[in-house]
């Protein structure tokens, strides 16, 4: 048969392990409040603008969008997240915009090259 033996009590009459702190070492840390973060919209739209191309227009607004979103991203401090996506979006943006320099390049030089064989 087990018998309950109650626990010891200390100088006070508390319980042990529940007496104030003794000094200001052993206090717990206050504890912040956790700010939740949420994505950027611009990131998650400068991204999709730069996988879309649309007639090159989506790398336009891929590059406007991102780096208004990496803008608000970097002074948020901490409170947005979705830098990554804004990074993603301005390097689709550009590699949208260097296609579009070489068609246009590509496109000149067919057409000089039309225009200087005789017919």
């Amino acid at each position: 048969m087990a018998v309950a033996v109650a626990p010891a009590l200390s100088i006070g009459g508390a319980m042990r392990g529940y007496e104030a702190p003794a000094s200001p070492l052993d206090a717990p840390a206050p504890v912040e409040p956790v700010v939740p973060t949420k994505t950027n919209g611009f990131a998650v739209v400068s991204m999709v603008f730069g996988g879309l191309w649309y007639f090159w227009l989506g790398s336009l607004l891929a590059l406007i969008f991102g780096y208004i979103a990496k803008s608000q991203i970097d002074a948020s401090h901490g409170e947005q997240k979705g830098r990554g996506f804004a990074i993603a979006g301005i390097v689709l943006g550009w590699i949208g915009i260097g296609v579009l320099g070489l068609v246009i390049i590509g496109l000149l030089m067919v057409s000089r090259s039309n225009a200087i064989q005789p017919t």
